[in-house]
């Protein structure tokens, strides 16, 4: 079943990548209605599960979208300045990437605390699995639209 999900979010966004603007439909396509769909058939829900999940998983939804905001300005931020970059950018930059991975992380051990509330374990885990999963695309996406930073920064 994760692979019916991953397979759904590669076809819901299989188009080449051109830096900014298609980062926002990568995190649209990351956080839409194929993607939800894709949870609803792989996350094998009770009745009494969905009714205390899909709540759960909108609330998360919505931080992301926040969280990955973040994510957008520091690429903003290293594509505006790629051809100027000096090493004082460079360590803003990578300082805030690293804040919006922390960040990242912490709203992910929170929700798992909030998942397990309702959910088995098993199912808990399950669920970001899946979240691993399309974070690991997403970020093979980028890798592959962002250049690496040039040595020559001033």
């Amino acid at each position: 079943m994760i692979k019916f999900f991953v397979i759904i979010f590669l076809c819901a966004f299989s188009s080449s990548l051109d830096a900014q603007e298609d980062y926002y439909n990568l995190i649209r396509a990351r956080l839409g209605v194929q993607v939800k769909t894709a949870v609803e058939n792989t996350m094998n829900l009770t009745p009494e599960e969905e009714k205390a999940f899909w709540p759960l998983y909108e609330d998360y939804t919505d931080e992301l979208y926040d969280i990955h905001d973040k994510r957008m300005k520091v690429i903003q931020e290293f594509t505006n300045y790629f051809d100027k970059m000096t090493d004082k950018r460079a360590n803003k930059i990578w300082t805030n990437y690293l804040r919006f991975q922390k960040e990242l992380l912490d709203i992910q051990k929170e929700y798992y605390e909030k998942f397990k509330e309702i959910l088995p374990a098993a199912k808990a885990v399950r669920y970001f699995q899946m979240e691993n999963k399309l974070e690991m695309i997403v970020n093979a996406k980028i890798a592959d639209i962002i250049p690496l930073m040039d040595e020559k920064s001033n």
